[in-house]
């Protein structure tokens, strides 16, 4: 089979004279049409089918400059569309809601490789306000090329125009509309607000005319969104963050201290558990109440030790915890405010050292219980010379 492709067919439409519903008068200009019309002719029941273009009297003999006649139908869609003008490409399965990526309108000869031609220029920007208006609705459906709003009931938007209205659309109001949610900032509140200046303006039309109102009111609906927008982002302003953020780092220390003063009772403890202790030992020789006090003293200092290592692990992970959710405020407010996050850096920042300065007071804390009942147990060691084992067996 040859490799064929729609640019092939698109230099056959740009040499046809159409002179009727499926029929035309191909010139042959070039050797790249000879070649395409001669692989149409060999291979018709594959490719003439595809294209539904092919020559209609014998072409054994044609040669460049030769006319000839051809039938020129709708190709397959996942070819190419083959419209007669801008409206016939319109109504093309979908055509009102995306771009077709390859067609060829025959009033005007336009197809996709041109980028400037106006009417392609207005549905291109059409098709992108679709594209914006479709996030801003409930639902699309794409089979029936239909928005749905729900505001005070259902409103429902059949997705239809015209060439002529193509010819009314100021393309830069949809830009200046687009470019309002280019900024991902507060896209989902722009997005319902839009929704809502829709709905209010098309609900008194009829259904076959809503569409047709959106785009002659692209620039109110740009102005409306912009107005509407200033007044929301009014209840977010700078004093409100700073006061909210304020609040939240009050919050977080009053929880970061609190975990020091769950421990704070028992650190007055670890003198008098270790190294006061060692003071009420007396010197053992024999298995007798000294022996025995010495014993109890320090395996007291010892339990001490180890219920205060246990609290400071579990402070350990209520600063994680408080971390792990500072973290998160400050997330969200890069992700919501980004504009102004970086004048509150400062205070998590400020936060996150203080908890790193906590973790290092608790384990100097742990540390200095260890190294205090290690001195209780070196002094009981020097000062019970005993064999404990021997007073129990």
């Amino acid at each position: 089979m040859a490799d064929l492709s729609w640019q092939d067919l698109l230099r056959c439409y740009d040499h046809v004279e159409f002179s009727g519903d499926r029929e035309g008068v191909l010139s042959i200009a070039n050797t790249e049409i000879l070649n395409t019309v001669l692989s149409i002719d060999a291979e018709e029941s594959t490719l003439a089918g595809d294209f539904n273009f092919y020559p209609t009297s014998d072409i054994s003999g044609a040669a460049i400059g030769d006319k000839i006649a051809v039938h020129v139908g709708a190709p397959k869609l996942s070819v190419g569309i083959l419209a007669q003008n801008l409206d016939g490409l319109l109504s093309a399965p979908k055509g009102f809601i995306e771009f077709p990526p390859r067609f060829y309108v025959i009033d005007g000869r336009l197809s996709d490789r041109d980028t400037s031609a106006p009417q392609l220029r207005s549905y291109r920007a059409v098709v992108s306000l679709i594209k914006l208006v479709a996030d801003a609705a409930t639902f699309l459906d794409r089979e029936e090329q239909k928005l749905f709003f729900f505001k005070d009931g259902k409103v429902e938007v059949p997705v239809r125009y015209s060439e002529a209205n193509l010819k009314f659309v100021e393309t830069t109001a949809i830009e200046r509309l687009v470019k309002q949610f280019e900024d991902p900032l507060h896209r989902a509140q722009k997005l319902a607000l839009l929704g809502d200046a829709i709905a209010t303006l098309v609900r008194p039309q009829s259904e076959p005319v809503r569409f047709e109102r959106i785009l002659l009111n692209v620039d109110h609906l740009a102005s409306s969104l912009d107005d509407s927008y200033r007044l929301f982002v009014s209840s977010f302003s700078y004093d409100k963050i700073r006061t909210d953020v304020e609040n939240a780092s009050l919050d977080f220390l009053t929880r970061i201290h609190k975990t020091f003063v769950d421990v704070q009772g028992q650190l007055l403890g670890i003198p008098i558990a270790t190294i006061v202790v060692a003071s009420q030992m007396k010197t053992a020789t024999t298995c007798g109440v000294e022996a025995w006090t010495n014993i109890a003293v320090l395996a007291g200092a010892w339990i001490f030790i180890v219920f205060l290592c246990a609290s400071i692990v579990n402070q350990f992970f209520t600063l994680s915890a408080i971390s792990s959710e500072i973290q998160r405020q400050r997330n969200r407010l890069e992700g919501d405010f980004a504009a102004v996050s970086a004048k509150f850096v400062a205070t998590f920042d400020s936060l996150a050292n203080r908890i790193c300065w906590y973790r290092v007071v608790f384990i100097v804390i742990a540390v200095v219980g260890l190294v205090g009942a290690v001195l209780a147990t070196f002094a009981y060691r020097s000062l019970t010379a005993v064999k404990m084992a021997g007073c129990i067996w």
